[in-house]
């Protein structure tokens, strides 16, 4: 018998070992629970249900039919304890390709810290950018207080005012996207270089509608990469060309915003006054004088001029993306809550007035449609002293976490053993989610409701343990460097807005969030009715 006619059954037999017999005989993680029963052989159960947008619900429900380990591919392992997140999340395992295809901004010759692979690199960044998101550093910045100045009290407030005076409903998701876009600009490049959102309508609707094409076509993209591409080849496009120009546009605005920078620079040389602290573009002189004048970060180091300018973009597109939609989220899904709870708003408003410092207001003037005192808002530490903020900040995070997908990590080292005893194959990706983290009725009981209280009514070793489940801006060396930026901008807006107003719900309609790696409301919109308090 010659080979010609022995390749098929060899080649049947390597198929059958390969995808039947190893993954259920010989595979170390054949002792897991399975999230379904094509698991041990296919990853691609857990792809379509990212692909229907039942991802977070159906790893949850197999969790807590399975337990805190569960198989949900082939290839692939969800963990559910902060045990386990903690060793998932250390130093050993790496952040899978899935970031540098999602996250890219401008090819992925210029990853950002978020979309880097390797963790020399991200280090490398962080020591770079880390600082300037410190507790310490925003509570002591004079750039901050200028730009909670403006964007809250001479921006967001208003618009408010005038729906209350005019009994007119506001579209609040439009709004807080708005406002986060606002402030976080406002400190990467300084307000006068910065957007307005908030008072720009027209230029605000283009760029969210932009945005909103760019995320209806990323399963192909991240998920088979190597199909998009094979099949874009011969004419079939599973990403359309309206998503690439939307995508276009949108990366278009920050470099706009780099290009009034520029501007702004020049005219200072000019020696024309700058208007204010807040006007300096804080993180883009820090980024752009460390990470191109640094010889660290190999991958730099021959770029042309011009692509060390899209270098810097990329970074701080980056921080748009990740302090725009997440903390514009929140503020939403915080507004929604509290308008379900009237009594906790007046609550609030009674702690507020009790803990403002003498000469510090949060009061809006309906006369001159200005703060009063607003060059003396109370301090963000302050604000850190009232209990029950904290309390809706952090129940809030826990049920609506802006990111409440997994954040997969792949195992490139054949050693590494989880929990002690299963040894992962190289290869395998592991994630934790947010969702179902924050879903532990043992930790949380009625995890499903909105309870303040529970922060409040806590003993401190049932606060500690909440605190260990609790996972909206990850853990690790990875963790969100801007959480102390997201809770500084959420407790100053929600201050400010029920210091002065009551919200009641006109539309909440598709309020539910989307079940994917992000977590905004299904139907885009909130709509409610502003009262003066």
């Amino acid at each position: 018998m010659d080979f010609k006619s022995l390749w098929i059954p060899l080649f049947i037999i390597l198929v059958l070992y390969k995808f039947i017999l190893y993954p259920t005989l010989f595979s170390p993680l054949r002792r897991l629970p399975n999230a379904h029963y094509t698991s041990p052989f296919s990853n691609l159960w857990i792809k379509w249900q990212r692909f229907q947008g039942r991802e977070n619900k159906a790893t949850h429900a197999a969790h807590v039919k399975l337990g805190p380990i569960v198989r949900v591919g082939s290839t692939e392992i969800s963990v559910n304890s902060p045990e386990l997140v903690k060793q998932v999340y250390c130093e050993v395992l790496e952040k899978d390709e899935w970031y540098a295809r999602a996250f890219e901004n401008y090819g992925y010759v210029l990853p950002n810290m978020f979309s880097m692979t390797k963790k020399e690199s991200h280090a490398m960044r962080k020591r770079v950018l880390a600082g300037l998101y410190s507790k310490t550093t925003l509570h002591a910045s004079p750039e901050i207080r200028d730009i909670c100045r403006v964007v809250v009290m001479e921006r967001l407030l208003p618009i408010f005012e005038k729906a209350a005076q005019m009994q007119r409903p506001v579209d609040v998701l439009e709004v807080s996207v708005s406002f986060s876009m606002d402030f976080i600009c406002s400190y990467l490049f300084g307000i006068c270089n910065g957007p307005n959102f908030l008072q720009d309508v027209e230029t605000r609707r283009k760029w969210l509608a932009s945005h909103a094409k760019t995320k209806r076509y990323g399963f192909w993209t991240l998920e088979f990469p190597n199909l998009t591409a094979l099949l874009a080849k011969f004419g079939i496009h599973l990403v359309p060309n309206v998503a690439l120009t939307a995508a276009l546009e949108v990366r278009e605005l920050c470099l706009q915003l780099l290009r009034n920078v520029d501007s702004s620079s020049s005219a200072k040389t000019l020696l024309l006054p700058p208007k204010g602290p807040g006007d300096t573009p804080v993180v883009y002189q820090r980024l752009s004088q460390s990470l191109c004048a640094s010889v660290q970060e190999e991958i730099y180091r021959e770029l042309p001029p011009t692509r060390s300018h899209l270098a810097v973009a990329s970074e701080l597109m980056d921080h748009i993306k990740a302090g725009t939609e997440t903390s514009g989220w929140t503020l939403v899904y915080l507004l929604y809550e509290m308008s379900r709870h009237r009594e906790i708003q007046h609550l609030l408003r009674e702690e507020l007035s009790l803990l403002l410092e003498p000469g510090t207001s949060l009061c809006f003037s309906r006369e001159s449609k200005t703060p009063q005192a607003a060059e003396i808002l109370p301090s963000p530490r302050t604000l850190d002293t009232s209990p029950l903020l904290q309390a809706v900040i952090l129940e809030t995070l826990r049920c609506y976490p802006a990111v409440a997908g997994p954040q997969p990590r792949v195992n490139h080292n054949t050693s590494f053993a989880l929990a002690r005893h299963i040894h992962l194959p190289a290869g395998t990706r592991v994630s934790a989610q947010a969702y179902s983290l924050h879903r532990n009725s043992e930790v949380f009981p009625d995890p499903e409701s909105w309870k303040p209280r529970r922060w409040l009514e806590a003993t401190p070793s049932q606060h500690e343990e909440m605190m260990r489940w609790f996972w909206p801006f990850g853990s690790g060396s990875r963790m969100c460097i801007g959480n102390h930026f997201a809770i500084l901008e959420l407790k100053l807006a929600v201050a400010a807005i029920y210091y002065n107003y009551i919200t009641e719900i006109i539309d909440d309609d598709g309020i539910e969030p989307i079940d994917g790696y992000s977590h905004g409301p299904t139907g885009n919109k909130l709509i409610l009715q502003f009262k003066r308090a």
